[in-house]
């Protein structure tokens, strides 16, 4: 939009030849873009000021995406890559004075053990999911495989 149409904001439709008497000043028209940091990665304060946030990605029938979310605290980066409900990846960094509450499909196991960094450690199973808590800053690496 910015280069095509020329304008600082988001139009209210995607171009002119879609709706010829759109104007400038709609900026509900990028409403949709929040449904990619919320929803499919899953990046959520769950306290003010993102000191404590949960990431809980939702691929569907994605093998991967990224994201890097600006935030006050600086920005999160969470990345995934899906294998067919055999395995599923996810690298994220957190800012400094923030803590995460991450989730992990849990790919029809009901073994709450994941991979971070390397090494084992225990979830927790929720719903559809393996849930490892208060996840301290930094760059973290999560592996869930189906045994």
């Amino acid at each position: 939009m910015i280069y095509d149409v020329g304008t600082t904001v988001t139009l209210e439709a995607w171009d002119p030849k879609y709706k010829p008497n759109l104007d400038w000043n709609h900026a509900w028209g990028a409403a949709p873009a929040n449904v990619i940091p919320r929803l499919l990665m899953g990046v959520q304060p769950l306290t003010p000021g993102f000191g404590y946030i949960q990431i809980k990605p939702q691929p569907g029938g994605l093998d991967s995406a990224s994201l890097d979310l600006p935030t006050v605290r600086g920005a999160v980066h969470v990345d995934f890559k899906s294998e067919e409900s055999s395995a599923f990846t996810l690298n994220i960094r957190i800012p400094a004075n923030t803590k995460a509450r991450v989730y992990l499909p849990n790919l029809g196991s009901d073994n709450p053990s994941v991979k971070v960094d390397g090494l084992s450690r225990q979830g927790m199973i929720e719903g559809g999911f393996v849930v490892l808590d208060s996840v301290g800053s930094g760059a973290h690496r999560f592996e869930r495989l189906t045994e």
